[in-house]
């Protein structure tokens, strides 16, 4: 392309355009190196700064190879759009550097932008505002114009050196304010500007240090390679990761990068948001922070740590989770600190409504035990009179019908002791209140008692109850008794209950394993079996094989999971099988340690047989009854006669001690609950009245069975522990368990 009498595109080339070719170089280098961290504002605007002083090198350059004087002007005009641009963004760059970011607003940038967009303006339209004349220099090593200079390039210039101006106070007093490190950038800037501030001047003076060649872009190199420096120094050119717009900005968390002089290097959008303010990299994190004091004071931690912090008041109060790093840099150094803030009121408000909900559930649970335990010992009271009195009016002379009558009240009553039993039993485990005994005890004579209870019921059907013992059992274990006799009560219960004829099984064997045995008790009956599809539900609560079931025989469907959860207490499990129509099979696994006075005695299969019940007696002991409840002590007195005892009956504890100081008693049944004194608190006055070497057997008669009724009788300094509603058979084998121990006779005389 050319223009008549012009070529345009004549180039001189001398060794002038070297100077700007290794400046364009460099700042190309800088600009590259910055363009990757741009996404903080200070280096966004020192990236601007870069390329407005690309465009101006880069055009000088070529102002100084061209050689027509039209060509050479329009690389001057557009070498000013990089002139224009320098100032302001220095300034910008300068504000973010010296801790004043919160200066940088739109209004600001749009004021500063004002001169430098007219006087562009004024330069590329047709006016003399900028430039009145454009001639070419004589004299010159290279081709040169030269411009009279109107009035808007003074307005320009005046511009800019205010600019440069404030840029030198704010370095100063950044200077003034800083510590060491601090200082060192300080200087280093201030002495960065002070080539353009020096070179613009000789310029317009007319002074060429280089003869035809404007030093002012190059020396504004130098100051780019000031700040370049600097901002490397506090680490926005080092420590800012290059993902960091993709992570810091979109984390959740509040993120904020410290220096080793507590200035924000680097923070991101949500903590920016937290603090309520537009807080730059840059500024001191004493001013950012200064309304948030137990940050600053937790911010100053020498080595990481992790705490909570809140901030706000009342019910705007929000907590954090601070997390405090040291930031290091390859060699190891410690260059600065990251703070990261989560949000954790939520979650805090659910643990506390967690721990509302679970204090709540644990007071709910309190309660139920409490009511449980209330209600136990109303329903166990009048209980003890229906099956007491029935029990004794059995033990009289009365004709068939009468017998039947209250053989029919007795058996009612005991089918609603069993459900009451098997109610608080599912409590207790449900509430964790469940204890496990670790004793010695006899096998054999836990399963007989068993049997011995379950024989008049199974001969009452016309089937028989056999006891199966594996040879060479070992007569004696370690674990809890009442449990075990319990588990087998609900198995051989439940088996009498579905048999109509034929026969029941319990056979028991024991296999080793490790350092205890696991003990089988198996139950087997020819009853009428379960449906393969029903056996998956029989272990359910509340539920049987089917509805049918339920009013055909009755029953709450606790037994078997009450047995089962046992089981496991006890280290097994109970499984079924069973076939439809033939009967059903239980088996009880129990690991059980094998107890150091252990034989191993053989025995056979045998039959189960109802107990006989105990004809006229002579002989006993004197027993003192103390028991507040009318019925009570008819009952107990009726059974403990008929044993053959003599019998006092006291109404109270304070009664009972009374008696006790005047009259020698072989054995005390003490009632736990009764007005003016109870059981509990009489027999702690009585043991601690008593001479030492003598003690006077007290076994506790309650209607409680909840958890811990055993253990408070016995920590008031009780021997055995009897509960509501009392059975003969309970009663006289705890009466020959202690009397024969006491060396007292126990058993009196019974008629064949």
């Amino acid at each position: 392309m050319s223009i008549p009498g012009v070529e345009i595109l004549a180039l001189s080339l001398t060794p002038y355009a070297l100077l700007p070719l290794v400046t364009v170089l460099a700042l190309l280098w800088l600009a590259a190196h910055a363009w990757r961290r741009r996404a903080s504002p200070v280096v966004g605007y020192f990236v601007v700064l870069l390329a407005a002083q690309l465009v101006w090198v880069t055009a000088y350059g070529f102002e100084i190879v061209l050689t027509d004087v039209f060509a050479m002007t329009v690389a001057a005009k557009v070498a000013y759009i990089g002139v224009v641009a320098i100032c302001p963004s220095l300034l910008l760059v300068a504000l973010h550097m010296t801790g004043r970011a919160h200066w940088v607003t739109k209004k600001l940038v749009l004021g500063i932008a004002v001169v430098p967009v007219a006087t562009l303006l004024a330069l590329w339209l047709p006016t003399d505002l900028v430039w009145q004349k454009v001639t070419l220099a004589e004299g010159t090593p290279f081709p040169e114009i030269r411009a009279t200079r109107g009035w808007g390039f003074w307005v320009h210039v005046a511009y800019a050196y205010v600019i440069l101006v404030l840029v030198t106070v704010l370095l100063i007093s950044k200077l003034w304010r800083e510590r060491t490190k601090g200082k060192r950038e300080a200087l280093t800037m201030l002495g960065s500007l002070a080539f353009p501030w020096g070179s613009n001047a000789a310029f317009l003076a007319g002074v060429e240090i280089i003869p035809a060649v404007d030093l002012t872009p190059f020396a504004f190199s130098l100051t780019a390679t000031g700040l370049a420096w600097s901002l490397s120094h506090r680490g926005l050119l080092k420590l800012l990761p290059v993902t960091r717009q993709d992570l810091l900005e979109k984390m959740t968390d509040a993120v904020i990068v410290l220096d080793e002089d507590d200035r924000i290097v680097d923070i991101n959008a949500t903590a920016r948001e937290l603090l309520g303010t537009r807080h730059e990299p840059g500024q001191e994190a004493r001013e950012a922070l200064a309304a948030f004091p137990e940050l600053l004071e937790r911010m100053h931690s020498a080595s990481p740590m992790r705490s909570e912090v809140n901030f706000g008041q009342g019910i705007v109060q929000r907590s954090f989770d601070l997390q405090i790093s040291v930031l290091q840099t390859r060699r190891r150094k410690r260059a600065g600190r990251m703070l990261v803030l989560r949000d954790v009121t939520v979650r805090k408000y659910w643990e506390v409504e967690l721990a509302r909900s679970k204090e709540e559930a644990e007071a709910a649970t309190i309660a139920k035990s409490e009511f449980l335990a209330n209600m136990s010992h109303e329903i166990r009271t009048p209980m003890n009179g229906v099956l007491g009195v029935t029990d004794l009016l059995l033990d009289t002379d009365l004709d068939d019908e009468q017998k039947d009558l209250a053989g029919t009240i007795h058996s009612s009553a005991a089918a609603l002791l069993e459900i009451l039993n098997d109610i608080l039993d599912s409590s207790k485990i449900e509430a964790g209140r469940l204890d496990i005994e670790s004793v010695p005890f006899d096998l054999r004579d836990a399963i007989e008692s068993v049997t011995a209870l379950l024989a008049f019921r199974a001969q009452e059907k016309g089937i028989e109850l056999i006891v199966d013992h594996a040879l060479d059992l070992p007569d004696r274990f370690v674990g809890d008794p009442t449990r075990l006799r319990q588990i087998l009560t609900n198995l051989t219960g439940n088996a009498i209950k579905f048999t109509n004829e034929g026969s029941v099984r319990i056979e028991v064997h024991v296999e080793p394993d490790g350092a205890k045995n696991l003990v089988m008790i198996r139950v087997i009956d020819s009853g009428i079996g379960i449906k393969p599809d029903k056996l998956a539900r029989v272990f359910d609560k509340f539920a049987q094989a089917d509805a049918s079931t339920t009013r055909k025989f009755g029953g709450t469907g606790l037994g078997l999971p009450i047995a089962r959860e046992l089981a496991r207490r006890m280290g097994g499990d109970v499984e079924v099988s069973s076939e439809f129509g033939r009967g059903s099979a239980f088996t009880a696994s129990l690991r059980l340690a094998t107890a150091p006075d252990a034989t191993r005695k053989p025995k056979m299969a045998s039959r189960a047989t109802a107990p006989q019940a105990p004809g006229d007696a002579s002989g006993g002991v004197r027993i003192l009854l103390a028991e507040d409840n009318r019925v009570n002590q008819l009952v107990a007195k009726g059974m403990l006669e008929r044993l053959g005892h003599e019998v006092i009956v006291a109404a109270d504890g304070r009664e009972a001690l009374e008696r006790l100081e005047t009259t020698r008693f072989d054995l005390v049944l003490m009632d736990c609950q009764m007005p003016e004194m109870d059981g509990l608190e009489a027999t702690a006055a009585l043991r601690r009245r008593e001479p030492e070497g003598e003690r006077t057997l007290v076994i506790a008669l309650t209607a409680s069975a909840m958890h811990g009724d055993r253990e408070r009788c016995l920590t008031a300094g009780m021997d055995d522990y009897l509960s509501k509603p009392l059975t003969r058979h309970a009663l006289e084998q705890a009466l020959q368990k202690w009397l024969a121990a006491s060396g007292r006779p126990a058993e009196p005389i019974s008629a064949a």
